[in-house]
């Protein structure tokens, strides 16, 4: 695995790929991610887990209560408002409307018990996937995010 010393010499394109080499063998060993990196994974592997779990499973699955807020407020950060809507729309059809659901009621949820719901949350999904959306620019925004954190985080940790 590369160092984060070694990331910030790449140009941007090789940056982006190594940094999600980087990320993916840090959380394969069980090693804790910095604020920055843990936005920047959950916001990168976003698209393609929708592309390959479907985009229920982002709720059902792949994100605790603690990384759904993480992603809204992240998607807002980086300008995508749309998307944050629709994100906490489907979230919020997913747990009924509940605002004080605990993680574990959260974990307990079990979408398939309301075809409504799930219909629902597929058209959302369709509108998150949809030409246009800005779910196809996260990755570029994403990737100048964290290589301006990782020359900070450098530059720190050299001082």
């Amino acid at each position: 695995m590369k160092s984060l010393q070694e990331l910030v010499t790449l140009n941007n394109p090789e940056f982006c790929l190594q940094f999600y080499d980087y990320l993916i063998e840090k959380i394969n060993a069980k090693q804790p991610l910095h604020e920055f990196e843990e936005v920047s994974y959950l916001l990168l592997t976003m698209k393609l887990d929708i592309e390959m779990e479907g985009f229920i499973d982002l709720f059902y699955q792949l994100y605790s209560l603690r990384e759904c807020r993480i992603v809204e407020e992240n998607l807002r950060k980086f300008g995508f408002n749309r998307l944050a809507d629709l994100f906490v729309e489907a979230k919020n059809l997913y747990i009924g409307g509940k605002s004080d659901i605990t993680e574990e009621e959260y974990r307990d949820i079990d979408p398939f018990d309301n075809e409504d719901s799930l219909r629902s949350l597929d058209e959302i999904g369709e509108q998150i996937m949809a030409e246009g959306s800005g779910i196809y620019l996260i990755g570029e925004r994403v990737c100048e995010y964290a290589r301006a954190n990782t020359i900070r985080i450098v530059q720190e940790q050299s001082a």
